[in-house]
């Protein structure tokens, strides 16, 4: 079952701007700020747009990038203080997180 409120929105890597990013057709409601090393991701900041707020936007970007990293089999660090608070509601993803000291 799919669910109205983000059945129009894309995830996409913009690895141009080391982000990935989330959209509603050309709208940018969102991103992840990262730096990437040898397969490491270090998300270090997540931007919700003001008037994207409060529609769980921010966890759903989050989880989109945790699946990306994950099916390429890499790891990240969740840098940015609200990482860690969506991967405690996602799990699946425990595997492939570390922290800033096992670099």
């Amino acid at each position: 079952m799919t669910d109205p409120a983000t059945d129009t929105l894309s995830f996409a890597n913009d690895a141009d701007h080391h982000r990935f990013v989330l959209t509603d057709g050309d709208v940018l409601l969102g991103f992840i700020e990262y730096e990437l090393s040898d397969g490491l991701w270090d998300l270090q900041h997540t931007v919700i747009e003001p008037t994207a707020r409060g529609r769980g936007l921010g966890s759903d970007l989050a989880a989109r990038a945790f699946a990306y990293i994950a099916e390429r089999d890499e790891r990240f660090i969740p840098t940015c203080t609200f990482l860690p608070g969506v991967l405690d509601r996602f799990p699946r993803f425990a595997d492939h997180a570390r922290s800033p000291e096992q670099r």
